[in-house]
């Protein structure tokens, strides 16, 4: 009986440590460095004032600037996992033109060494992405050298193109410094950045 017993406990006891071997084991983590989150000076809170077509004025609001770490399975039967850092921020549009109008900007790592800041426009039915890998750089982003918005030269303005497809923007304009600074649209019309109500100094 003492056997048996014995026999018991030692089993159990091994099964414990191996179940605990397998118990949450951290592979990795993808995380954006302080570099990267200062690519886009959005910190919540500013106020962005477009030109349409040199007539028309378009107000933009920054909500908060949202910072998450996700603990991500490797797969369906393992309880390895990796940690993926992502930074959101939404800014909306005050517009008559569409029922719901902004702008959705996201950093966010891959397994693979590579971040993207996508840079997506949402205009009632109608959504055009924009992605850059970042860092930005002007050795190896499409930019051009100055860009004349705000009553002033904008250096380094790093831009991408898609193919004319409708009405939608098919152009963004983007610096580091100020952020969206133009936008072009498959209609002709453009927005120019105006002004920008800085968070610190509301």
């Amino acid at each position: 009986m003492k056997n048996l017993k014995f026999t018991f406990i030692l089993l159990f006891s091994i099964l414990s440590l191996c179940y605990s071997c397998e118990k949450d084991h951290l592979t990795g983590k993808f995380l954006l460095t302080d570099e990267m989150k200062a690519q886009n000076p959005y910190q919540g809170g500013e106020t962005l004032f477009f030109l349409r077509n040199n007539e028309d004025t378009i107000v933009v609001f920054a909500k908060d600037r949202v910072n998450n770490v996700h603990e991500v399975l490797e797969g369906i039967n393992t309880k390895n996992y990796f940690l993926l850092e992502e930074e959101n921020i939404f800014l909306d549009i005050d517009t008559i033109l569409h029922d719901t109008s902004y702008f959705h900007l996201k950093m966010m790592p891959d397994r693979k060494g590579k971040t993207t800041f996508s840079i997506d426009l949402f205009q009632g039915n109608l959504r055009t992405d924009f992605s850059f890998k970042l860092l930005l750089s002007t050795t190896t982003t499409p930019c051009i050298d100055s860009l004349f918005v705000m009553n002033r030269w904008v250096k380094d303005v790093f831009t991408q193109e898609h193919e004319i497809l409708d009405a939608r923007a098919y152009k963004l304009y983007y610096s580091t410094e100020f952020g969206i600074v133009r936008l072009d649209f498959g209609d002709g019309s453009y927005w120019e950045l105006e002004k920008i109500d800085w968070a610190d100094e509301n």
